[in-house]
């Protein structure tokens, strides 16, 4: 595992799990946006960007994560943010409960497919939305009713006219202005609460 720091002289901190399978340049302009204001940390799993071990897990990657962080005397986060795989890290992050999380936003995350699942809510503090695109509202069903049964302070959000991953790798700009809204700006969006679509310009 590799560990890319952008904005390194911000107060605020920002852990940045994304997707698999994706050369880590292709988050690099969402990143770049992020570290005007917080200390952002993207993670690069093994078996990514030339590193030499292969992937293993979750549960290894998260350990990593966590073993990382503290080393760096970080035992507390502003916030995180977790795509796909990158959610099942961060879901597992904040049930482990090692790292402190402001707020958290899991986008499109994948969540545990084999039962049993576990039976008692995680109990942290952390304000926590999941976002998916309107587009894959169907295969990430089952993953949102996770969310909701095992955090159920969380909150929903679907992003209009979107696929899955799409808002953080091709649109940075509205990716950048949802992140800030809701970091900062929002104590946590209501369920029902519907959201201007990405414009045609924006998908070009």
């Amino acid at each position: 595992m590799r560990v890319l720091e952008y904005g390194r002289k911000q107060r605020k901190t920002l852990l940045f799990l994304p997707c698999t399978a994706e050369p880590e340049w292709a988050f690099t302009a969402s990143v770049t946006l992020l570290a005007q204001d917080y200390h952002v940390m993207q993670i690069v799993y093994d078996g990514h960007g030339g590193t030499d071990e292969d992937f293993l897990s979750v549960e290894h990657t998260v350990d990593e994560v966590t073993d990382w962080l503290c080393g760096h005397g970080i035992t507390a986060l502003d916030a995180a943010y977790g795509c796909s795989l990158g959610g099942a890290c961060l879901t597992r992050l904040l049930a482990l409960g090692e790292i402190r999380v402001e707020r958290a936003i899991i986008d499109g995350g994948i969540t545990p497919y084999q039962l049993p699942l576990p039976k008692a809510p995680a109990q942290t503090p952390c304000r926590l939305i999941y976002w998916y695109g309107d587009e894959e509202k169907k295969a990430r069903r089952g993953n949102i009713r996770f969310i909701k049964r095992y955090f159920p302070h969380a909150r929903t959000r679907g992003i209009p006219k979107v696929g899955h991953a799409e808002l953080v790798m091709l649109h940075p700009q509205e990716f950048y202005r949802r992140v800030t809204e809701y970091l900062t700006h929002v104590p946590c969006f209501g369920r029902q609460e519907s959201a201007p679509p990405v414009t045609q310009g924006e998908k070009n």
